[in-house]
């Protein structure tokens, strides 16, 4: 939304929120507010998320996102990046720990996080 607002190219998205979106400070979203004129927050569950017959686009509130995209949950802490690719399959990338690769091929990965009732909630 902030860099929607300041003309700063981004590629295509689509959000999905499960929780109402994050918890902004009240001073943060004032002093936002006041120096951008955009508020913040009012994030509202999002009431429909499927995929497209053939597996290839998600599909969110009737807006559609082809493959291959990232899924990427709001939560600094949560590590769990997802990246889907078009036909099937995908890649989840994760914090590289010791010696183990940051990224593992998935062949089926065929059921989006987002797509599904498996989908976490972030903490607040």
């Amino acid at each position: 939304m902030i860099l929607d607002h300041l003309g700063v190219p981004t590629p295509r998205r689509l959000e999905v929120s499960r929780d109402g979106g994050p918890k902004i400070d009240k001073e943060l979203r004032d002093l936002v507010t006041k120096r951008l004129d955009i508020s913040l927050g009012g994030y509202q569950v999002t009431p429909e998320v499927s995929l497209r017959e053939d597996g290839d686009a998600i599909i969110i509130d009737g807006k559609e996102l082809e493959k291959p995209f990232v899924e990427k949950p709001v939560s600094g802490e949560d590590h769990n990046v997802y990246i889907y690719f078009k036909g099937g399959g995908g890649r989840r990338l994760f914090r590289k720990v010791r010696k183990e690769l940051s990224c593992m091929r998935l062949r089926n990965l065929q059921n989006h996080r987002s797509a599904t009732s498996r989908a976490k909630k972030i903490p607040t």
